[in-house]
């Protein structure tokens, strides 16, 4: 095991980001990799709020990947992106077409309903 070199981004290369849940914390690591060698751009550590302690592990590892790509932003935007996860249901799940064929991307202005519902002052938060 070696220890990644931190530096700033070099945007040739592909972003991968590492991500991994514990029982009360998540750890995201942004990086690269360069002739074999990891370099790290970024770290973080969040704990856990009181409810998402509660979380199963897939959720807890969902969350991690989205809190990743919410912080990275700015990093990843247009570049080629690989998320790491050790969870293997989340692998299993990527790699089901059936799964993927139901998510339908689907513009604002042809979702009326979720739309509205967003927008309403009624709606539940």
């Amino acid at each position: 095991m070696t220890v990644p070199i931190l530096r700033g981004p070099h945007r040739a290369l592909p972003f991968h980001i590492h991500i991994d849940a514990l029982k009360k914390e998540i750890g995201e690591v942004l990086g690269e990799i360069d002739e074999n060698l990891a370099y790290a751009i970024y770290f973080i550590r969040k704990n856990l709020s009181k409810s998402e302690l509660n979380y199963i592990v897939t959720k807890k590892e969902l969350l991690a990947i989205v809190h990743s790509l919410k912080k990275f932003r700015h990093y990843i935007t247009g570049y080629q992106t690989f998320v790491h996860t050790n969870h293997v249901a989340i692998r299993y799940l990527m790699n089901k077409l059936d799964v993927n064929s139901r998510i339908i991307d689907k513009p604002s202005k042809e979702n009326f309903v979720a739309n509205f519902l967003s927008k309403s002052k009624f709606a539940c938060m």
